[in-house]
């Protein structure tokens, strides 16, 4: 199930930062994704109530976070380069 969620989340995600069109957008995904309250952060606390069997799978996955920080990256710097005198 939680394998599920990551696999969506992260698909959901990195539409969303390819389809962004200005900083905004941009940061409100990171914020829903990777924030203190985000979906990911949620995921992650919810490992924990995980047979400790599960947890190290799923947790392989949460490298969707990284993923996802990847993406975001050179997006951002495509937003500053077009704000750029």
């Amino acid at each position: 199930m939680l394998e599920r969620q990551l696999s969506d989340l992260e698909f959901a995600a990195l539409s969303r930062i390819q389809a962004a069109r200005s900083p905004q957008d941009l940061e409100a995904v990171r914020i829903e994704v990777l924030g203190r309250k985000g979906s990911l952060t949620q995921i992650g606390k919810d490992m924990g109530k995980l047979p400790p069997e599960d947890r190290a799978r799923i947790g392989k996955q949460l490298n969707t976070k990284q993923k996802i920080e990847s993406a975001l990256e050179p997006r951002q710097r495509q937003f500053d380069a077009q704000n750029r005198p």
